[in-house]
């Protein structure tokens, strides 16, 4: 499939496109103006689920996604990815979850809670290349919220930019610029976060929020950017706030790798406790 012309769908809204594998070329042209129409306990986007498919050369521009409680999965262009590559996309919009905590938490750490992001919510096994986000991306009460993925496991991230006008914030967990979370080995690479993020909870980082196994290397965080922990709450011990990854905890069932190589953060870095200008709290689990 591909785009001949730019789509203006302003006053339209439309469902997601669900259970796609096949391949979408945007030939660099863009679609305006959508609104996506969630659906209830499903992955959303303009495309929901996606498997052994490619996205690519298209760039969303003011587009809405906006979901209430128990909507899984919110992200710009896809909801759910898995074995697939997004490259030279660009997502210049709003995306809100306002998932509600119970739902969040009870999923647990198996990538089902709600997941908020600007390129692609929930990633498996998937490439996200070349890609940029300059819309703002909230979790309101979201478990993992990444600028350009919530959760990723297996794959990489490469040569992606959160840029300036971008806004990353959730008032819940795992909040990163990059990334709310990485397992199974997932490179991050040459990546630039040149915009605020900022967490209502804990698990706060510039790139990641929860990093467990992964190489992340050649990024950095501008001083244009700011990483928050405990935005707009009272001063309690909201922890793991790190200019790069909030938290490195280890899990042998999530990878078997953590490296972190030629990153710089020169952003200012706050939080309540457990606080670095590098990484907020590194610890092992068995």
């Amino acid at each position: 499939y591909a785009l001949t012309g730019d789509i203006d769908m302003s006053g339209v809204a439309m469902a997601p496109i669900n259970n796609f594998s096949g391949n979408f070329d945007g030939k660099n042209f863009k679609i305006s103006g959508v609104t996506i129409t969630p659906v209830g306990g499903q992955p959303n986007g303009l495309f929901g689920t996606i498997e052994n498919a490619t996205i690519k050369n298209l760039t969303l521009e003011n587009s809405i996604l906006n979901v209430s409680a128990n909507d899984l999965h919110t992200g710009g262009f896809v909801g759910k990815a898995t074995n697939s590559t997004i490259d030279k996309c660009t997502f210049n919009g709003t995306v809100l979850s306002a998932c509600s905590a119970t739902f969040a938490s009870s999923s647990g750490s198996n990538g089902a809670s709600a997941v908020v992001a600007g390129i692609v919510a929930y990633a498996i096994n998937t490439n996200i290349t070349n890609c940029n986000v300059s819309g703002t991306i909230e979790g309101s009460k979201g478990q993992f919220t990444g600028g350009i993925t919530g959760h990723i496991e297996g794959g990489k991230i490469e040569n992606c930019e959160i840029t300036r006008s971008a806004y990353i914030f959730s008032t819940m967990n795992h909040t990163g610029g990059i990334a709310g979370r990485i397992t199974k080995d997932t490179e991050i690479t040459n990546c630039v976060v040149d915009a605020p993020v900022l967490c209502g909870y804990a698990t706060n980082g510039g790139l990641v929020g929860r990093m467990q196994s992964g190489v992340i290397s050649n990024c950095v965080v501008t001083s244009n950017s700011e990483v928050v922990g405990h935005k707009g709450q009272a001063a309690v011990s909201y922890t793991d706030t790190g200019g790069l990854v909030g938290i490195i905890q280890t899990a042998a069932n999530l990878g078997t790798k953590v490296i972190i190589k030629d990153c710089a953060c020169y952003a200012n870095v706050t939080a309540n406790t457990y606080l670095g200008g590098l990484f907020g709290q590194i610890k092992a689990t068995a």
